[in-house]
């Protein structure tokens, strides 16, 4: 997803939802750290906003006029996908560490998950596309691994026991699929191995 696109579905989401300003928490929240990012975010034509608990009942509303089966999608090419706490796992103090995304006019619009709990949400969610942003945003030094799993660990009360070395199974086994970074393979399969 463009700059551009971005701030218009915010200001779109903004007058739909009634959230002012919206929070960003999927990968479109790297657009407020950085101008390169990664191929796989680039491509996606989903914005993932937090919708607040007092304007959570105008989620079939959001859905039906700015998300993946409306007029809007189908008009502009991407869409808003509106969640809830229970649809997303972020690290305990994410609020405290949110960052302000501004427009072309330094306005704050949205306000967007730090980068290293978006990435926490990805390894949780664990699905392909997930795990490779992960990869991406590693290589490309977006985030750092330790501090991803120091942030891994103030999820693990969110989570079932099982989840986490599950995924970390996964995100191993895909980076060795991949070719990936010994260095980085053997700090995962440590880690592993301390608390699982």
């Amino acid at each position: 997803m463009l700059r551009s696109d971005l701030i218009k579905l915010i200001n779109d989401f903004r007058e739909v939802s009634g959230d002012d300003p919206p929070i960003i928490v999927g990968s479109q929240a790297f657009h407020a750290f950085t101008d390169q990012m990664p191929e796989i975010a680039r491509k996606s034509v989903e914005c993932d906003f937090m919708l607040s608990s007092s304007n959570f009942s105008k989620r079939p509303q959001i859905d039906l006029t700015l998300g993946i089966q409306s007029p809007y999608r189908v008009e502009y090419g991407f869409f808003a996908d509106a969640l809830g706490l229970a649809s997303v796992t972020l690290p305990d103090g994410w609020r405290e560490r949110m960052v302000p995304y501004l427009d072309d006019s330094d306005n704050v619009i949205a306000l967007c998950a730090d980068k290293h709990d978006v990435a926490v949400s990805k390894f949780i969610a664990g699905r392909e596309k997930d795990l490779e942003f992960l990869t991406s945003a590693l290589a490309s030094n977006l985030i750092e691994i330790d501090q991803l799993l120091e942030r891994l660990g103030m999820a693990f009360n969110k989570v079932e026991n099982d989840v986490i070395p599950d995924r970390l199974e996964r995100f191993i086994k895909h980076l060795t699929s991949t070719g990936g970074d010994y260095e980085l393979l053997s700090i995962l399969r440590t880690y592993k191995r301390k608390y699982f």
